[in-house]
């Protein structure tokens, strides 16, 4: 391994699902530089976030604490300003340090919050400031997605502006978690591919990029797309490709709903909000919206927007490899690629993303490659948190892990020195008051209880892949359940460290 810490490169997406890669299977979609990436590193079929909504899941990221720890449990509650950050930790090392794109740190829709309305749209502020943030030390931002009206603010708005794009003719409308008919029912988005949020990323990095050459020290970038999170919308010639061919839209039995916690069926007609679950917002996603409702030709436009979204981040994501190589930068990069969460596309007869502890939101794709360090070509059913990557980024750096984490070094398992780090993946989502969902995934099994209350859901993953089948009050796996749920509390209680030490015996 080099004696000088690498840069680490942290590309994220925004609601991306794991089976959306084509080197991992999908025959429907086109993903040359995530397929590149599998074919140089190592790709990590059981990757987990810790939250399954985009504010808690970043903190994860960013601080290799659980929700829980970390405090910012849900979106509209944002990260403590004072938190423990990577960029922080990695500053002790000489590390220098950017975000670009979207960190949804903060509320995005609460006056006052330095992420939402009127502050995202003072572009004399954001023509002079580039943070610090968080750690970061640069910061070029973006908020809100596709054609929102918020989307066009912050540094990515000052950019449109700049370049005397009509913001007005492109972006307006219901904000996501209101959407129903608001994408338009064809999917295409006018704005000119030039002027994608997802073009302004990339660029924005390569030009941090650009900056490093010849710099003592090493860097952390953060590198955020907003795509592929709804609203489902994607410019020509992108949405063009997969609407002349959608994907197949999934097949599932109402039946399987019988099973399942009530929540579920709630969401699926349309009268969730009536369950009193108190102030749930973004927790269903489509909480308004009977699922009953969208017609075939919707759920197409929908999936061919969602796959041309990911094809787009990933001809972005290859514009930022290929920089890497043309700059003499790749050979002491560690490149990662991952999701904040995933997204249901129709799967069980969902849409969006919720309280709901499936695959489908859960899982998120994840790539590593460090040339010479992590084995390239190699696929790893080794579980993975996100919340591992702060420990395993600062153990690369040669950083001492601080006390505390709930993640974990990782680094052993994707060098291929060990077959797995963790045997146990834990996600955490307080919907409210009145409702805490909690999910312990084993190797085989994965158990979610929903709180208060009797509800829960226990799957065998060997058997029943696609979670059709919930054995939770199956007389004949009540000794699966209990050892589940010993094991919940197990990965729960490691979570609560004694503080302070104790210093006596009485």
């Amino acid at each position: 391994m080099p004696d000088k810490g690498p840069n680490i490169l942290l590309l994220t997406t925004d609601q991306q699902r794991y089976d959306t890669i084509a080197a991992l299977g999908n025959r429907h979609i086109r993903t040359p530089a995530l397929d590149r990436l599998c074919a140089e590193g190592t790709a990590f079929r059981r990757a987990y976030c810790t939250n399954p909504l985009c504010s808690p899941s970043r903190a994860s990221i960013l601080t290799g604490l659980m929700p829980s720890q970390h405090r910012c449990w849900n979106v509209g509650v944002g990260l403590p300003e004072d938190a423990r950050t990577l960029p922080s930790l990695l500053r002790s090392a000489g590390y220098t340090s950017a975000v670009i794109g979207k960190v949804h740190l903060q509320p995005c829709l609460q006056p006052g919050s330095p992420e939402a309305a009127p502050r995202i749209f003072d572009f004399d502020h954001f023509r002079r400031w580039r943070g610090p943030y968080y750690g970061f030390e640069a910061c070029e931002l973006a908020i809100g997605h596709t054609r929102e009206p918020h989307a066009a603010g912050m540094h990515y708005g000052l950019w449109l502006r700049d370049r005397g794009v009509d913001v007005a003719r492109y972006f307006g409308g219901a904000p996501s978690h209101e959407l129903g008919e608001g994408t338009g029912p064809e999917g295409r988005w006018a704005l000119p591919q030039e002027h994608h949020n997802s073009r302004w990323v990339a660029d924005r990095a390569i030009h941090f990029l650009r900056q490093q050459v010849g710099r003592d020290g090493s860097f952390f970038l953060w590198a955020s797309f907003q795509d592929p999170h709804m609203p489902f919308v994607a410019p020509s010639p992108w949405f063009d490709i997969y609407a002349q061919a959608p994907p197949p839209l999934p097949a599932w039995d109402p039946g399987e709903l019988d099973t399942r916690p009530v929540l579920y069926r709630a969401a699926y007609e349309g009268w969730f909000p009536r369950l009193g679950l108190g102030d749930a917002f973004g927790a269903p996603g489509f909480a308004d919206l009977d699922h009953r409702a969208i017609p075939p030709t919707r759920a197409r436009q929908w999936t061919a927007a969602y796959y041309a979204m990911i094809a787009l981040l990933d001809h972005h994501t290859g514009r930022i490899l290929d920089a890497l190589d043309e700059l003499g930068l790749s050979r002491n990069t560690l490149v990662v690629f991952t999701s904040d969460h995933g997204e249901f596309l129709g799967h069980h007869g969902l849409w969006g993303k919720g309280p709901f502890h499936l695959e489908d939101l859960l899982r998120v794709p994840l790539i590593a490659r460090w040339p010479g360090v992590v084995p390239g070509g190699r696929c790893s059913s080794a579980l993975q948190s996100l919340a591992d990557l702060t420990p395993t980024f600062l153990a690369a750096a040669c950083v001492p892990l601080p006390a505390g984490l709930a993640g974990i070094n990782q680094l052993p398992v994707w060098t291929g020195n060990r077959a797995a780090g963790r045997s146990t993946a834990l996600v955490e989502n307080r919907v409210s008051d009145r409702l805490y969902v909690k999910t312990v995934i084993t190797d085989r099994h994965k158990l979610t209880v929903h709180l208060p209350g009797d509800e829960g859901e226990l799957y065998d993953m060997e058997a029943d892949a696609a979670e059709e089948v919930n054995l939770w009050s199956n007389p004949a796996h009540g000794d699966l359940a209990r050892h589940m749920l010993c094991t919940l509390l197990a990965a729960d209680a490691a979570l609560e460290p004694p503080a302070p030490p104790r210093s006596a015996y009485a």
